[in-house]
């Protein structure tokens, strides 16, 4: 079971910041996954949220401002908006998986990953699979993962057609995608399990299945005493 820390580490440091990243690479987690945006001067700047409302109260909207002017932008918790580069930088050799938000990141991505010697520690996933396609053809030696909330159907049709790798679902879908991705040949992440006791479940119902969490600590703990 691989355990993939949300948003660098967000249930144990502010999230997608650098130190969130830090505290999930001293965790030794198998994955470290943050969010992508693109700015104004296009750059990647790692955000969740497409305005500043939540973190900053500022209604700036970060397609519209430079990664200069959003990395002088003191956020809610003291920590500031990383770029792209910079978490890279922080991950070291933890696989690092990117979650690119709304439009346009598929070519500056490539072209960030591109730069990098070893490119199989990346793995990038969206809602957005157009422009994930976009981002596969750009990048094909690059693990790719359709998300999905409800549109389950198209998701793994569009994983199949396109040649991702595979999905990430909320977890409450195992029971309705996990055979037949599987059947299909598609790894598949789950996202919100942030118990142990979920996640032992989980573990014994479907395998194979990778999970996201914002409680990475508590569940290195589940698989160590699984593996034990």
């Amino acid at each position: 079971m691989r355990i993939i820390s949300h948003r660098g580490a967000m249930g144990l440091a502010p999230e997608n910041s650098l130190e969130s990243i830090k505290v999930a690479r001293g965790l030794r987690v198998d994955g470290i996954e943050v969010d992508v945006r693109l700015t104004k001067d296009s750059k990647l700047a790692v955000f969740h949220d497409a305005t500043l409302k939540r973190l900053a109260d500022k209604t700036d909207k970060i397609s519209l401002r430079t990664m200069s002017e959003l990395q002088k932008i003191k956020l809610s918790s003291g920590s500031y908006i990383p770029s792209l580069s910079e978490v890279i930088q922080a991950a070291g050799d933890t696989t690092l998986l990117i979650e690119g938000k709304a439009k346009g990141w598929a070519r500056p991505l490539a072209n960030t990953l591109r730069r990098q010697a070893e490119r199989a520690r990346f793995e990038v996933l969206s809602f957005d699979h157009d422009e994930l396609l976009s981002f596969h053809k750009l990048c094909p030696d690059v693990q790719t993962y359709g998300l999905a909330t409800f549109n389950l159907r198209s998701t793994l049709k569009n994983a199949r057609k396109n040649g991702f790798n595979g999905i990430d679902v909320y977890f409450v879908f195992l029971p309705f995608t996990y055979t037949v991705a599987r059947k299909k040949g598609l790894k598949v992440i789950a996202f919100g399990i942030n118990s142990r006791w979920l996640a032992g479940l989980i573990s014994y119902f479907f395998p194979e299945v990778e999970i996201t969490t914002n409680a990475p600590h508590k569940l290195l703990k589940l698989v160590k005493t699984l593996s034990s």
